[in-house]
Order: structure tokens, then C-alpha cells, then sequence
């Protein structure tokens, strides 16, 4: 509708039709010499003009061997104008809808430049017009139109060029984004290591532990008592106080003190760890590492991970640790009755809002999952071998014996190389926020060697941290991301924000995929165990990473959805505050028939005490 010849051919046919009724150029047959090319854009712009316009078309209308009347011209001229006015009206309202569809992604104040260029615009198109369109439509941006006076190969050429520049930076970014055949071998590699972690032959071998929690039973809903709960995790521990009462009673919420971890603990020894709760009095122990457990209240630490690496722990008792360390700080004689995975404690918590859930999920600073297997395929001796037991899957460690070295990429190993436990923790080291910093750095610091980004810059290490990453995905105009980038140090125009944001989705979407990969593993074991055709489950999961980020829930069911058709998962957001260690040590307490008893007045003081 905007092209110049269609504008001439739509004058052509107006004039054919008026002059078939006789309302023009009586007694002339007009339709073999009033061809479009006859009224080519440069001609129908000066017909426009008033009385020189009208000679024109006199003078046009005489070569072409008709006979006009003097009131053929002043018909023709009026003709003119409306189609070109209608014209610039059309090409004014698109370009007034780019402008608000840009505006989305920019303040309202920000004025655009518009480059104009080509023979309509030059010659045939009521311009006034036209920028009273777009101003009319789109009020709130001051809009310039630059005319382009340069040849139109010289554009092409700089669009050939940024298009190459886009491009590799599409190559750049190819090995972090996985196709849905790549998730399906994830998901298939999972469930082959999680037979081979639960197979007595094969568990020794393998890289997903697959542990025995010693947890079969879930809440009923009847739980009552008072708990302390000691929360040792990833950069903090949490000293809560739980009182668990019937559903039907109003819920209290916890007491709770939090306690940030130096790096000199994390990296010292294994005393000095356990005496940061040397003064208070525990009945759970939430202790987000892999352990060994031989009975609910017994477990060895098999190896550090999320960053720790303190001496003399690996392989030693870690509730004697503790009890050991409060012994030796406090004269308060309390044993501790459960040790507890965070990923279980999660779990725990989530059964007692939906008797569905039958899975935990942590997605923080690092990753791991629990779920309620049969016994039947636990390798293990009990005197009741019915029913279930929650194994501790330890998934992230999956991947360390090479399984999906297909996907790992050079960022993945330059993360890698540069941790406390290289060559471990592969699966976790691409989901878990305390290395998706890291993978980002190293892709910016990738594209910036290869000229393709931040020029001159080279970021530091542990200069982007997870909320850094939530902050950039979560900004939609242009200056506020420019200014989330700034604040990390990086000088960058609005065309590099949205290329930063853009590595910083990738990596975080890779990270949703690869955990819905994991869960989709999980959901259709259970399925299978249980004989079913669909699975109707609820998976309870705690976490920075699923709490904060702006697209990694949504990005994990998208991905679930299409790796497990016959599953129904339902997630809960699981901020259990201990509520999870409570109810395992208050089903261990009914289970063993003791009686415990905390009073509001010695709970309250010990707390104060902290």
C-alpha cells in the first residue's frame, strides 16, 4: 500500500473509474494512456502544488493526447492529495506503533532518530502529514527524522555488518543452549545413574549416592512439640526455634537468628565448624552435605561441597562433632535426635501442607533432590521392607564420571578449574547460583577477547554474584539495566546491556532446563514404581535461585512439561525455617515412643542466649 508505483497506479485507478461515469474527460478513453508510469512519483508530487501543479497536469494531460477540461485539472490535483495524504497517514501510523512497541523497552522520555531515505519519501509524499501522524500517535517521544543522503549500499553494508557481529555472538552463546533431544539424554542418564547409585553391585561405583535417609514415614498432620533446629548452609547458619502445633490451631511463625559464615571457617577445621553452635541446644541437624547415614541421628560426611573445605571432617561422625563441640562449650547435656538433609527438611515441609509431595528440591546456592523410594529397591537390611524410606540423591555429582561431558562447555571447565573441588560437582556446578556468576564472567570475558563486547574490560572473579544476574533479568528498560551494570562496574551503552542480559538468560535458562532434566528423571521413577499411567505429585522446593530469579520457575515447568508428558507436578514454595528438621525429630520422638518436653520459658532462653 506504500510502495510509489502502487501510490500511481491507485491515482491511475480513481481517474479511470470518475472518467467511466463521465465525471471527467468526457468523450476520452483515458485507460490505455493514463498508465502508472505516466504519473511516475517525481510528476505526482508537483501535481500537487496549486495553480504550477495544475499546469503540469495540463501539460502531462495534452501529451498524452487527452482533453481536458478546466476543471480536469483541479479533479486530478484534489486526487493527488488525498491519495498521498492517505499514504502518509498509513506510513505514519506504523511507524508511530515501532515507536511505542520500542518505547516498552526504553523511558518515555528518550527521543528516537528516524532515518529516511528512498524516492517516495523524496518526491511523492506528503511529509507534513506524515510527521503529524506519528507525533499525533505517539505524544510522549520526541521523534527526528534523518534524511540519508548517502547511497543505500552503504546501510547494507552496515547491516551486513552488525548482523555478522549478532550472529557470532549467536555462535558464542550455541553451546549453552540445549535442544530438547540433548534434555531427553540428560534425563536419560539420570535415571541410569540413579539404578545404578540404588543397585547393591553397582552404588560403590557410583557418582549419585543415592542415600538412605532413614525417614519413612511423613507427617500426618498431627505433629505437636517444641524444636530447636540448628540450619548449617551454603554462606550462613540459622539458629531456629520451631513449635509445631495441630493444623487446626493458628500457625506461630518461628523464632529465628541467622549467622553469616567467614571465609576462614569455611576453609578451617572441623571443630571450629561445629562450635558455632557450641552455645545452644539442638534437637535437628540440618546439614546440606552428602553423609553416610547409618541410623536417623548417625551420619559421616562422605565429602564437602558448595564451597567447604574444612579439615578433619570427611568420613568422621558429624553429630558427634556437634554434641562433642556442645559439650565442650556448655553444660546443657542434649543429644541431637535427627540429622537432617536440607533437601529432606524441604521435603518434610512441603508433606505437611500437601500429603502429594513426595519430592524435595533445594535450588540455591547449590542443587539436590530427595524423593520417597520404595524399600523393596533400597539395598539395605530392615526388618520391615514394605513401604518407603526418602533416599537423599546427592544429584550433584551427577555427571562426574564423564556422562555429560557433550555438554559442558569451556566456561563449565574454567568455573571448574578454578573451585575448591575441581572435577566434582559437575551437574551442580551449571544449576546451583553460586556458579552462574561465574559461567556469565567468563562468557563476557570471552566476547570481549574476541571484539565482540565490553571492549578494553576484563571482569574480575566473583564480581557478578546471583542476585547481580536476577537484577539484570529482571530490568525491562534499557537505562535501569544500563544502570544494574554500572553498579557492578561495567561501562556498557544500551545496545551492550541487552547483549549482557541476553548471555546472562542463556546461562540461567540452561541452568532451569538442566534441573527440570533431574526432576523429570525422578517424577517418572516414582511413576513407574508405582504402575501408574499419570502421576498426579507435588515437589516442595526451598532456594535462592527458584525464590529470586525472574524466569527460572517458569523455565523449569516449560522444560518438565515437555520431558515428562505423564506427570502432573505441582511445586511448592517450601521456606520451611526449620518447620521440615522439626517434623522428622517429632515423628522420630512418637516413632520411639519419648517423651521430650520443651517449655516455652527454657526454649525463649536459650534462644535470647544466642
Amino acid at each position: 500500500m506504500l510502495r510509489g508505483k502502487v501510490m500511481e497506479e491507485t491515482i491511475q485507478s480513481i481517474m479511470v473509474q470518475l472518467a467511466s461515469q463521465g465525471m471527467i474527460f468526457p468523450g476520452d478513453d483515458i485507460l490505455q494512456p493514463l498508465t502508472s508510469e505516466a504519473l511516475e512519483s517525481n510528476t505526482a508530487a508537483n501535481m500537487k502544488k496549486h495553480a504550477y501543479g495544475r499546469q503540469i497536469i495540463h501539460h502531462t494531460l495534452t501529451c498524452l493526447g487527452l482533453n481536458d477540461t478546466p476543471q480536469d485539472p483541479v479533479w486530478f490535483q484534489h486526487i493527488c492529495n488525498v491519495v498521498s495524504t492517505r499514504f502518509a497517514q498509513l506510513c505514519g501510523a506504523g511507524l508511530a506503533a515501532v515507536i511505542d512497541w520500542m518505547l516498552m523497552d526504553c523511558h518515555a522520555s528518550e527521543s528516537i532518530r528516524v532515518g529516511v531515505n528512498g524516492q517516495l519519501y523524496k518526491t511523492g509524499l506528503n511529509f507534513s502529514q506524515f510527521q503529524k501522524t506519528v507525533v499525533d500517535m505517539s505524544p510522549s517521544c520526541p521523534v527526528t527524522f534523518q534524511p540519508l543522503s548517502h547511497s543505500p549500499e552503504i546501510g547494507t553494508a552496515l547491516v551486513t555488518a552488525v548482523l555478522s557481529k549478532i550472529n557470532t555472538i549467536e555462535t558464542f552463546l550455541k553451546p549453552l543452549q540445549l535442544s530438547e533431544e540433548v534434555l531427553q539424554e540428560v534425563q536419560a542418564k539420570m535415571r541410569q545413574e540413579m539404578e545404578r547409585g540404588l543397585q547393591k553391585e553397582t552404588r560403590e561405583s557410583s557418582f549419585l549416592k543415592m542415600l538412605p535417609t532413614y525417614i519413612c514415614n511423613k507427617p500426618a498432620g498431627n505433629e505437636t512439640g517444641q524444636f530447636i533446629v540448628l540450619e548449617l548452609g551454603g554462606k550462613d547458619m540459622h539458629i531456629v526455634y520451631v513449635r509445631i502445633g495441630d493444623k487446626r490451631e493458628e500457625e506461630r511463625l518461628p523464632i529465628r537468628k541467622t549467622y553469616n559464615l567467614p571465609q576462614h571457617l569455611m576453609h578451617g577445621t572441623g571443630e571450629e565448624v561445629h562450635n558455632l553452635g557450641g552455645n545452644k541446644m539442638y534437637l535437628s541437624f540440618v546439614f546440606p552435605f552428602a553423609c553416610k547415614q547409618t541410623a536417623l541421628n548417625e551420619g559421616s560426611l562422605i565429602k564437602w561441597t558448595k564451597g567447604f573445605a574444612a579439615s578433619d571432617c570427611e568420613k568422621k561422625n558429624v553429630v558427634e562433632l556437634l554434641e562433642r563441640a556442645i559439650k565442650q562449650k556448655t553444660e546443657l547435656n542434649m543429644s541431637v535426635i535427627a540429622l537432617v538433609n536440607d533437601t529432606t527438611s524441604t521435603m518434610m515441609a512441603g508433606c505437611y501442607e500437601d500429603e502429594k509431595c513426595d519430592i524435595g528440591l533445594i535450588v540455591g546456592t547449590g542443587t539436590n533432590s530427595c524423593y520417597m523410594e520404595e524399600k523393596k529397591n533400597i539395598p539395605m537390611e530392615m526388618e520391615n521392607m514394605s513401604g518407603q524410606m526418602c533416599v537423599n540423591m546427592e544429584w550433584g555429582a551427577f555427571g562426574d564420571n564423564g556422562c555429560l561431558d557433550n555438554i559442558i562447555t569451556n566456561f563449565d571447565l574454567d568455573v571448574d578449574n578454578s573451585s575448591v573441588n575441581p572435577k566434582k560437582q559437575r551437574f551442580e556446578k551449571m544449576i546451583g547460583g553460586m556458579y552462574l556468576g561465574e559461567i556469565v564472567r567468563h562468557v563476557l570475558n570471552g566476547l570481549t577477547r574476541n571484539g565482540l563486547l565490553l571492549k578494553n574490560s576484563t571482569l574480575e572473579k566473583n564480581l557478578l554474584e546471583l542476585d547481580h544476574l536476577c537484577s539484570i533479568e529482571r530490568e525491562e528498560h534499557s537505562l535501569d539495566l544500563c544502570s544494574a551494570l554500572m553498579s557492578r562496574g561495567l561501562k556498557c551503552n544500551e545496545d551492550e546491556a541487552k547483549k549482557v542480559k541476553k548471555v546472562c538468560r542463556t546461562v540461567s535458562r540452561r541452568a532451569a532446563q538442566l534441573c527440570a532434566a533431574g526432576v523429570a528423571a525422578v517424577v517418572e521413577k516414582i511413576r513407574e514404581n508405582r504402575d501408574l499411567d499419570h502421576l498426579d505429585i507435588a515437589v516442595a522446593v526451598n532456594g535462592s535461585l527458584y525464590e529470586n530469579h525472574p524466569h527460572f520457575k517458569d523455565d523449569m515447568m516449560s522444560t518438565l512439561k515437555t520431558l515428562a508428558p505423564c506427570c502432573k507436578v505441582a511445586f511448592l514454595k517450601s521456606d520451611s525455617k526449620g518447620k521440615g528438621a522439626a517434623l522428622i525429630s517429632a515423628a522420630a520422638i512418637t516413632a520411639q515412643k519419648q517423651i521430650i518436653s520443651l517449655n516455652d520459658l527454657s526454649c525463649q532462653q536459650l534462644m535470647y542466649a544466642i
